[in-house]
């Protein structure tokens, strides 16, 4: 089973933050994380 998250934080110490508490959860076995540039994203929508 998978899951794909869309995650926005003020900073990327933030984002780091909560990667780590989603890594400490018990029933999660993987996590692949890739950082894209917010104005990427605004341009393709």
């Amino acid at each position: 089973m998978g899951l794909l998250a869309y995650v926005q934080g003020n900073s990327m110490k933030r984002l780091h933050e909560i990667r780590e508490y989603i890594d400490a959860q018990t029933d999660i076995i993987k996590i692949k994380t890739h950082v894209v540039l917010s104005e990427w994203i605004d341009n393709q929508g």
